[in-house]
């Protein structure tokens, strides 16, 4: 699925590091949304807000790999 992203992303802004990399925050935004629209179906607008920000301040989604 992410080559399938790469590829709609390089046809549509041409091969370059901001085309390439651009789908990482789209998408990481996206699952902010998510999460918030779920957990308001379940609790309320306020615990939406605070499990959104809690996952957008978390670090996991800047940790690399050992190499």
């Amino acid at each position: 699925m992410v080559a399938w992203l790469i590829a709609v992303s390089t046809n549509l802004l041409g091969v370059s590091d901001f085309s390439l990399k651009i789908m990482a925050p789209l998408l990481y935004t996206a699952s902010a949304w998510v999460i918030f629209e779920i957990t308001t179906k379940l609790k309320d607008e306020r615990a939406g807000l605070i499990a959104a920000l809690i996952f957008m301040l978390s670090l996991i989604h800047i940790s690399e790999p050992t190499r």
